[in-house]
């Protein structure tokens, strides 16, 4: 008899908890690991899932619930002593129960309420329901049967507004780790497709300048020698991990390859690489112009805040939506600057 059919069946009734725009979660600590779980847990014999369901957040939480609908089915096949069957149905929150004792689990440390905008950046588990709690809030279409856990759709075939509910737009205040993780990078491309082949490498954007809110992306410019042979350039980088999403040869060179998009959310290190030939490109003066005007860094900052709202889950919006600013600061840096990156051939 093999190991998998000794692993017996376990039904898991969890709870969707949506109040003022949060989501309810058990907070776990396993061996110092700090992340979220659904609440809820093991079904008993004899009684239903909606059963199951309003016991499991009474002895969690204290709290009274009334299951309304079934809005999830995912599996743990991999990776425990039992195949998991995870049921999670979306809850109204009824009442507290006032002096009750709470029994939750030894490694249950507390519980919080977590921003559902946020969410893809929780550590939330089955990390899958993340997007599809995301999907729900916001009115757009979700899948009830979410398969194996360890199973999730590619990036590629994702639809955009699914993306952009994956990747939404974050800002967070300027972290001196960016210095390091340029000279990484920068290092990891000169192995990767040769020091012959580059010309220029540049950090532009947001995030290499000190002071300024952005979102924490890494902005790569790699100027590149005319005869460098683009079709192994893009093999290299593949290779390496880096995602092509743009590949524009005409009138000039600008290819865009992204680096820590994952089918979880974003990676803890995230790049964007705009690959060029030499040239005098408006996003150094831009940089420059950022880093030496504080004011001008100030109206970009609050630019960027007032704009969050409205297009956090809608990536082409927010650029579009800045683009006036930044082509007249353009404007102003390259009068100040005068000819600072024009190339002389």
């Amino acid at each position: 008899m093999t190991d998998t059919v000794k692993r017996r069946t376990r039904n898991s009734a969890k709870a969707l908890i949506i109040k003022d725009g949060k989501v309810l979660a058990t907070k776990i600590n396993d061996d110092g690991d700090i992340f979220y779980i659904m609440p809820g847990g093991g079904q008993e014999a004899g009684e239903t899932l909606e059963e199951a369901v309003k016991r499991e957040v009474e002895e969690e939480f204290a709290y009274i619930v009334e299951p309304k609908s079934l809005e999830f089915v995912i599996e743990g096949v991999q990776g425990e002593s039992f195949h998991r069957i995870d049921l999670v149905f979306l809850c109204d929150f009824i009442k507290e129960i006032p002096g009750a004792v709470i029994t939750g689990d030894h490694n249950q440390v507390g519980y919080d309420w977590l921003e559902i905008e946020n969410l893809m950046e929780e550590p939330l588990y089955p990390s899958k329901l993340r997007r599809q709690i995301m999907n729900l809030y916001y009115g757009m279409k979700t899948q009830v049967y979410l398969g194996d856990e360890s199973m999730s759709k590619e990036l590629s075939e994702l639809t955009l507004e699914e993306l952009w509910i994956l990747f939404p737009i974050i800002l967070k205040d300027h972290n001196e780790a960016y210095k390091e993780w340029y000279q990484e990078i920068k290092s990891h491309l000169r192995d990767t497709i040769g020091e012959e082949n580059i010309l220029r490498v540049n950090h532009i954007g947001s995030t290499c300048v000190k002071g300024l809110l952005a979102k924490p992306t890494l902005d790569i410019l790699l100027e590149i020698d005319e005869k460098t042979n683009l079709e192994s350039l893009k093999e290299k980088l593949s290779t390496q991990g880096w995602f092509l999403m743009q590949a524009k040869e005409e009138p000039g060179l600008n290819y865009v390859f992204n680096k820590g998009y994952t089918k979880s959310g974003l990676a803890e290190k995230v790049y964007h690489l705009h690959v060029r030939y030499l040239g005098d490109w408006d996003e150094l003066y831009f940089r420059d112009y950022l880093k030496e005007n504080e004011d001008v860094r100030e109206q970009y900052a609050n630019l960027k805040l007032s704009l969050l709202k409205k297009y956090k889950n809608n990536r082409d919006g927010y650029t579009e939506a800045k683009t006036d600013f930044i082509k007249v600061i353009t404007l102003e840096a390259r009068k100040s600057f005068g000819n600072r990156y024009k190339i002389n051939l």
